[in-house]
């Protein structure tokens, strides 16, 4: 206890002794270091909120830039499709048909289904698509589709409707004309040789897997039912790969354009004449065949390259 109002005593005259000093010096130092942080905190504050208005400014101009954008782009597709539908039939000629007429739209997608159904009975039939037998079956079953489809749109003319009427049932016909000979044509395909061959390898790979099953006859509807999918599959598959080949075959190969086979036959000219002023006689006239018997100046080129090979 002695020790302990000793240390107070002295820490009393301490604070007496150099209290005055002390007091007169702090409080101003004090508020330098106070006010420091302070400022310190104002100017993050006042940065920060110059760039928060800057970043609102920014993001305004691009939204007014968006917006400006996207009724440009509204006012152009609109003006588009105004001078589309004031376009008249390209076909019939009726003005203002956005360049299809609904009757020639109709006609054109009951052409385009027909084609298709009769690709799908070429398919179906088996037999190679460049074959007499395909060409003798196509010919029978557009005549036979055909007749069906004037059948139908002459009932609905004698029953009062009008030719658009008449036209959308047609392609309505053509259309169940094609899923019926979808249906035949895989069938067909699914009892071939290729169906049946990927069906039993199907059948052996998932019986491979019988201990996977907990008996016997789970074991064997799994394999048929996995020989099916094979055979479906195989089928779906052919059907579609006939049928791109023989609709490849019907359609006739583009003409060349006349610009650049007569770009090709000033060529020709031109290294004719550039050869007559170094090559001998013979050369000249061994060119001139090779030249004689091109087509198109792709073939000269070449024996052009074969003679100076030689």
């Amino acid at each position: 206890m002695a020790y302990r109002k000793t240390a107070q005593t002295r820490s009393r005259r301490c604070q007496r002794q150099y209290a005055p000093g002390i007091t007169r010096v702090e409080p101003e130092e004090s508020k330098n270091r106070r006010r420091k942080p302070e400022r310190r905190l104002h100017e993050v504050v006042t940065a920060g909120l110059v760039r928060g208005e800057q970043q609102r400014q920014l993001a305004a101009e691009a939204e007014v830039a968006r917006t400006a954008a996207a009724q440009r782009a509204r006012a152009e597709a609109e003006a588009a499709e105004q001078a589309r539908r004031a376009l008249p039939c390209r076909q019939c000629g009726v003005p203002e048909a956005g360049g299809l007429c609904g009757v020639c739209r109709a006609q054109e997608d009951t052409e385009a289904l027909l084609r298709q159904a009769v690709a799908a009975a070429v398919a179906g039939c088996g037999r190679p698509v460049d074959s007499g037998a395909a060409a003798a079956l196509a010919a029978d079953a557009e005549a036979a589709m055909r007749a069906h489809l004037q059948r139908v749109c002459n009932q609905i003319r004698q029953e009062g409707g009008n030719e658009v009427s008449a036209k959308v049932a047609g392609r309505l016909a053509a259309e169940s004309l094609l899923h019926e000979r979808r249906r035949s044509a895989l069938r067909a395909l699914g009892r071939g040789p290729e169906a049946e061959a990927e069906a039993g390898q199907a059948r052996a790979a998932q019986g491979r897997r019988r201990h996977l099953h907990p008996t016997a006859q789970a074991a064997e509807q799994a394999a048929e039912t996995a020989a099916r999918e094979a055979r479906q599959r195989t089928a779906e598959h052919l059907l579609a790969a006939r049928s791109t080949a023989w609709l490849a075959a019907q359609t006739p190969a583009p003409a060349a354009e006349p610009g650049l086979q007569g770009r090709a036959v000033v060529y020709a000219a031109g290294a004719a004449k550039a050869r007559a002023s170094w090559l001998p006689d013979s050369a000249i006239q061994r060119v001139a065949e090779l030249t004689s018997r091109a087509n198109f100046g792709s073939r000269e080129e070449h024996s052009t390259g074969s003679f100076s090979t030689r």
